[in-house]
Parts: structure tokens; sequence; C-alpha cells
């Protein structure tokens, strides 16, 4: 029972600690925040003071070297170097990576460029390459993405299927020439040149010197006349100059002339 007894006096005495610490906070107006708000409040702080930390000579050390992490192959390290020299001294914080990467993608053969901010004062750079599929006219590559870029020298990349067309059908005269390779590859015949003309037809030309004249839509003839290509006579293979598919209702044939 005297234990009982001393147990309420103790709940007894901490309710009425509690209530008057209450009463207490409530007269000074103090207000108990939340755990969640706190930290929030904390970390707006820690935000405020690191932008204006940025701001301090101390603490914005300026540029000192920089790492390129991919390995590379066409792009020459004089060319990085030359554009990372411009920017070795600035600001680690100030200076803008956009800036940076911009000059970097302008380097013949850097197709993306990525940047980012090692602290105290060095950058890391990520380069990646072009890689072409296909020569573009005279003098251009075109890679996978249907982006075209001329280099000082085309080097083995001279061996690529040539496309000759507007620049601004570039996505679709590559997707419809890497199309037409595959299905001339079903009859042996490995192309070489694709060139896509001014009232919309194909001249595609083979690496035995067969030319094939096409229609701007030409999937379905194509096929039909892969097709047929198998049915003809060695022979008049043999003899064939250039097939013209840009009929309805079938082909015609062009045959070397006799001597």
């Amino acid at each position: 029972m005297a234990e009982s007894l001393k147990s309420d006096k103790e709940t007894v005495n901490s309710e009425a600690e509690a209530v008057a610490l209450s009463s207490w906070k409530q007269r000074l107006g103090f207000t108990v925040l939340p755990s969640s708000f706190i930290w929030l409040a904390g970390l707006f702080v820690l935000l405020i003071v690191l932008w204006f930390g940025r701001q301090l000579p101390f603490f914005s050390y300026p540029l000192k070297s920089y790492e390129i992490l991919s390995p590379v192959e066409k792009v020459q390290s004089q060319q990085v170097e030359r554009v990372m020299q411009r920017f070795v001294g600035q600001s680690f914080w100030s200076l803008s990576l956009k800036e940076v990467q911009s000059q970097l993608v302008a380097i013949e053969w850097v197709m993306r460029a990525d940047v980012s901010r090692v602290w105290p004062n060095r950058l890391q750079i990520e380069l990646i390459e072009q890689a072409p599929v296909a020569r573009w006219g005279d003098n251009g590559l075109i890679n996978h993405l249907g982006d075209v870029f001329y280099p000082h020298e085309l080097g083995d990349y001279v061996r690529l299927i040539r496309i000759d067309a507007p620049l601004e059908v570039r996505h679709q005269a590559l997707e419809e020439t890497l199309q037409m390779r595959k299905s001339l590859l079903m009859i042996d015949k490995m192309l070489v040149s694709a060139r896509f003309d001014k009232d919309k037809s194909w001249q595609v030309v083979t690496a035995d010197g067969l030319v094939v004249y096409l229609p701007q839509d030409w999937q379905s003839i194509l096929q039909r006349f892969v097709k047929a290509y198998a049915q003809l006579k060695p022979q008049d293979i043999s003899k064939a100059v250039h097939f013209d598919l840009r009929y309805s209702n079938g082909f015609s044939v062009s045959y070397q002339k006799t001597q």
C-alpha cells in the first residue's frame, strides 16, 4: 500500500512539473518545433553558407588541372590542352561547365563531352568520339544519330557507303540507305553509294557497278525485285547495267552494248 501511494505521488509530481513547464514556455512565447522543420531549417542554413562561401577567396580555388577519364583514339591530347588552357586559372566554382563542354565538342571527332567538378581545383572530363556509319557527300561523315560532321581527312572511312542527299533529310536518308543495304545483300550485292535526287527518287550503286533506280516509296518494290532477281538468267545478270524500278507494275533492264 505504501509503495502504491508513493508511485501515485510521483506521477502527480511529474504531471505537475509538465504543466508548470508548459505554462512557463507559453509565458515566454516559446514553441516547440517539429523535428522535420528543424532539419529543413538546418539544410537551408547550410545551403546559404555554401553559397556565400563560394564567393570567398579561400573557398573558391582557381582551377589547377583536369583529367580525361575516357580513352580516346581520334582526338589528340594537344587539341584538348589548347581548349583547357583557356580555363585553367579561372575560379573553380564560377567556371561555366557548359562553356567548357561547348568548346570541347567543337574539337574535331568529339561527339559529346561531359564535364564535372572535383573539389577543390580539378575537373573530370569524359569525351565520346564520333563513330561514323557512312560518308556524307564528298567530304562529310554521318554518325548513327544522323549528325553530319566534316573532318579534315576521311582516312579509312572513305570506304564507307556514300550518301548524297539534302541535309534536312539526313536522318531519313541514313535510315533508308541502311535498309537498302540490307535488302541488296540478299542478292549478294554490296551497296557503295545512294543518292536522293530532287524528284525524291533514289539512285543506288553496288560494288560491281550495277545501278538501281528506286521511287520514293521503294520498300515493297525492292522486296519484289529481290525475289524476281533470283529468277533471272545468269547471262542476263552479267550483262545488266542498271535496273529501273520506278514503274508501278514492274521494272526495266538496260544491258551492256555489244561491240
